[in-house]
C-alpha cells in the first residue's frame, strides 16, 4: 500500500491568515521554523516526531513527513490527506 508524505497546503481553515504563519505572537518570540511546527502540531495536529520538513511559500505550505506507517490510519493524517492539493 502505497501512502503520501509530502503535503502541499494551499487553503488554511480556523480563521488562520499566510500572514499568522510568519507572526505567531502569544507573548513568546518565536523563530519562523518554530512557528510553522507550532501552526502543524496545533492546527493540523501532526505529531512533533512525523514533521520532517515544513517549507512555506507565498501562500502555499509543503509539509513532508517521516516515513512511518503507523499513522496511516490516524485521524489526524486522513484530515491532511482531506485538505492538502
Amino acid at each position: 500500500m502505497q501512502f503520501a508524505t509530502k503535503f502541499k497546503i494551499k487553503n488554511l481553515d480556523n480563521g488562520w491568515e499566510w500572514p499568522d504563519l510568519e507572526n505567531i505572537d502569544d507573548g513568546e518570540y518565536f523563530s519562523k521554523e518554530t512557528a510553522h511546527r507550532l501552526f502543524c502540531e496545533e492546527e493540523l495536529e501532526i505529531p512533533d516526531q512525523f514533521l520532517k520538513t515544513i517549507e512555506l511559500y507565498d501562500e502555499e505550505m509543503h509539509v513532508t513527513l517521516c516515513r512511518d506507517r503507523s499513522y496511516v490510519r490516524d485521524d489526524w493524517y486522513v484530515n491532511l490527506s482531506r485538505i492538502s492539493a
